[in-house]
């Protein structure tokens, strides 16, 4: 079963309403195994999951929702082991519960054939039931990993996201145990990545066995959000240099972010930590003017 972009659209609807509302949330938290440890707009994550065959998933979000953010995030080859994992930016995130308006605009759904393989009783099952959309831009390193391990990313959709899925196979799941990722970007969108969605970036340079990635989130007045990337020294001070130019520059459509217009979404810090394997990076967020945003402790 698969929900489709229009039942999908309408199941958001609460929640781009309240984004619409106001400039500020609460900080959303789905970490039961201490993945993540924040400090201020600042959070690490220095964690071994000794599970072969569970991921261990955990994201944290930011007070203040934004319609533009910059994540510095960092990732350590030398310190992580096994096929190591995801240091993430999460942005465009919001969370909700399916009401009986959803239920209603599903039921249209599956009368007017827009969606198979679902029956009116088991969206009737949803109702109440906790989701999470949001986006990611994730890092992570060319396994297995190693010194000379390449840094690679990409950049994922999830829609109806059902927080009891962090550790529940390769992807997230959705409310009705589906994949829950409607959009794999980097694979749609850029010639060079594999069959995964996965990018290597060969301009990035580690400095001590460590990569330095600046990721600049915005979202645009129709509401696409464009991600550029930048290196190291494209940054003073978390401020971006007037030379610097974008070594990568991704555009998620406004149909796939599901916005109308320039809206705030939750950003925060996103972490996977594979199977048998430890995982050490670090990131930070700050304004474009190299301001730091604050998270609620």
């Amino acid at each position: 079963m698969k929900l489709s972009k229009k039942v999908l659209a309408a199941f958001s609807m609460v929640a781009a309403l309240a984004l619409a509302v106001s400039f500020t949330s609460c900080a959303d938290e789905e970490d039961e195994n201490g993945v993540i440890e924040v400090s201020g707009n600042k959070a690490t994550v220095n964690y071994t999951n000794e599970s072969s065959t569970e991921y261990a998933r955990a994201f944290r979000t930011l007070k203040q929702d934004r319609t533009d953010a910059t994540c510095k995030i960092t990732i350590d080859r030398a310190k992580s082991k096994g096929n190591g994992g995801v240091v993430g930016f999460m942005f465009n995130e919001s969370k909700a519960k399916v009401t009986d308006a959803d239920i209603a605009e599903g039921k249209e759904a599956i009368d007017a054939g827009y969606l198979t393989g679902v029956t009116a009783a088991q969206l009737e099952a949803l109702k109440g039931k906790e989701y999470y959309d949001f986006s990611i831009a994730g890092i992570g390193l060319v396994q297995p990993v190693s010194t000379s391990s390449k840094v690679r990313g990409y950049v994922s959709v999830f829609d109806l996201v059902d927080p009891s899925s962090l550790e529940s196979g390769k992807n997230f799941l959705d409310l009705l145990g589906d994949d829950a990722e409607s959009v794999n970007v980097t694979k749609d969108k850029v010639s060079t990545a594999d069959s995964n969605g996965w990018v290597v970036v060969n301009d990035y340079t580690a400095t001590d066995n460590v990569y330095t990635i600046y990721i600049k989130m915005a979202v645009q007045t129709d509401g696409s959000i464009k991600l550029d990337y930048y290196k190291d020294s494209d940054y003073t001070n978390n401020k971006l240099n007037d030379s610097a130019t974008a070594l990568q520059s991704i555009t998620i459509d406004a149909e796939d972010t599901g916005l109308d217009s320039k809206k705030d979404g939750g950003i925060g810090f996103y972490a996977n930590v594979y199977g048998s394997s430890t995982l050490v990076g670090s990131w930070e967020f700050f304004d474009f003017a190299g301001n730091a945003i604050a998270i609620e402790e």
